[in-house]
């Protein structure tokens, strides 16, 4: 369960959320839905822990892991996994390499990390590919490698950031299929955030609205 208990943010001068509430059960599907400059980034990077609200507190799984200005529980310890709009792979970096990433940095063994790797290839439909590099892929195979790196280091929750707004029409269907079945498989909470309609009402088993 995440919980945000009467956040206010303040940024810029700009109060971006007052007083926002929101629970989120586990293994939900939600959407979050809204214009730019909305807050919709802001509230996946509050449950991150990249930022800490001024006013309230965020509590997931029964933690307090951010309260009135301070992160009580940093990022790489909230369990969470993310894909930035920008997706953020590291070009200098081949497919095996990107995905590993995270794992690399928890300091998991390697033999365990090249199985994870294999693992979520085969998830992706990826197979083959691990020596590739970024610029090599397609747009709609650097969104898999990015939706894989998320998460190898097996999250509880995934946010995702408008992940699909770069990618054409077709494309665009094809990964919300695929965004909905890993979360079947998988089992984990996704908090989906985007200025699409049509994403919001095929993805989201719940949507929520920022004005």
């Amino acid at each position: 369960m995440i919980e945000l208990k009467n956040i206010t943010l303040v940024y810029e001068g700009r109060k971006v959320l007052q007083e926002f509430s929101l629970k989120i059960p586990p293994k939900e599907r939600l959407v979050i839905l809204g214009k730019s400059g909305s807050g919709k980034t802001t509230l996946l990077r509050l449950i991150a822990g990249f930022v800490a609200p001024q006013k309230g507190e965020i509590i997931i799984d029964k933690k307090v892991v951010a309260k009135e200005g301070k992160i009580l529980i940093p990022p790489d310890k909230r369990a969470i996994g993310m894909v930035f709009q920008d997706l953020a792979l590291w070009p200098h970096m081949n497919v095996e390499e990107n995905i590993a990433f995270g794992l690399k940095i928890q300091k998991i063994p390697q033999k365990i990390r090249i199985e994870k790797v294999q693992e979520m290839l085969q998830l992706i439909g990826l197979n083959g590919y691990e020596k590739r590099h970024i610029d090599q892929l397609s747009g709609g195979q650097q969104q898999r490698v990015a939706l894989a790196r998320a998460l190898a280091v097996s999250p509880k929750v995934l946010l995702m950031d408008e992940p699909l707004s770069s990618l054409d029409p077709e494309l665009n269907r094809r990964l919300r299929k695929e965004i909905i079945r890993l979360h079947e498989v998988l089992g984990f909470t996704l908090v989906y955030v985007t200025h699409s309609e049509e994403e919001a009402e095929e993805i989201g088993e719940r949507k929520i609205i920022l004005k």
